[in-house]
């Protein structure tokens, strides 16, 4: 458990650690943060194969924010290519608090994710970001919700998935705008990537509005690789696999966009590169 005292700042960045080893292995990793009311704090959050055994991992994470809190969330997911894992997620808002989670899927052969973001006070905002850049037969199921409770609230949802091989994704995503939660500012948007013809993209994102005067959208999109821009890279000397590489790299850094701190932005993208081979 962490626990951030009211009106304290953690300048720098948080980091845990969970692992798993072993033939088989299993691990119960719970993560559970609290934020008092106007502190801030930047926690990075690692889960991690010690070797390329079979594994089954089943994570929690909980966040609480108070009044005025913020907090920024990044779970860096690199199990083994050989792992089953499910990840849970809850987040709690309150009055003109923002947290911003992140969630970076770079392992696993099955993965599922939940997560729950409510808005329980006005003004309170919750930034939804997951990366995924997924190959072989990997499969990632993520299913989300952006419960609005209280007026004047707002989230923001973006997942970006890239797919190759037989890779697939499944998104389900739901925005929930309370009785009475007026004034809802609210967005939902999934892009995929498609890089082969036998990765499979399934999105299917919802809204249940009970409230008036709100703002809501979502969205999903698939797409292939923008030839030209691979033409553009070839034209200037730089091989048709790299260029790739980049272009893959430049879907994803439009997302770390939303993060405000510039060195976590920098972080994420140097993780990136090193994993697609970029440098």
């Amino acid at each position: 458990m962490l626990y951030v005292p009211a009106n304290e700042e953690v300048e720098l960045p948080i980091e845990l650690f969970n692992w798993v080893e072993g033939d088989n292995a299993s691990v119960y990793p719970h993560t559970l943060i609290i934020c008092g009311e106007n502190s801030k704090v930047t926690v990075v959050d690692y889960f991690k194969s010690a070797d390329d055994k079979p594994a089954f991992a089943c994570g929690v994470n909980d966040l609480h924010l108070e009044r005025g809190a913020k907090l920024t969330y990044l779970a860096i997911q690199d199990w083994s290519k050989e792992t089953l894992a499910f990840h849970l997620n809850s987040t709690h808002v309150d009055r003109d608090a923002t947290s911003t989670a992140l969630t970076a899927n770079f392992g696993g052969n099955f993965v599922r994710g939940e997560s729950l973001s409510r808005m329980s006070g006005e003004g309170s905002r919750s930034v939804m970001l997951s990366l995924n850049p997924i190959d072989g037969a990997r499969e990632v199921d993520q299913r989300t919700l952006q419960d609005h409770a209280a007026p004047h609230a707002s989230s923001d949802l973006l997942y970006l998935n890239s797919l190759d091989d037989s890779a697939r994704t499944i998104f389900a995503g739901l925005i929930k705008v309370a009785v009475g939660a007026h004034k809802t500012d609210a967005y939902q948007k999934v892009r995929n990537l498609m890089l082969s013809e036998d990765a499979e993209a399934n999105s299917m994102p919802g809204l249940e509005i009970l409230a008036d005067d709100v703002r809501c959208t979502h969205g999903a999109t698939s797409g292939d690789i923008n030839e030209d821009e691979l033409f553009y890279f070839q034209a200037r000397g730089i091989p048709k696999q790299l260029g790739r590489k980049l272009i893959i790299k430049g879907f994803f850094d439009t997302l770390l966009e939303r993060l405000e701190s510039e060195s976590v932005r920098e972080y994420i993208s140097n993780l990136l590169s090193k994993r697609m081979g970029v440098y």
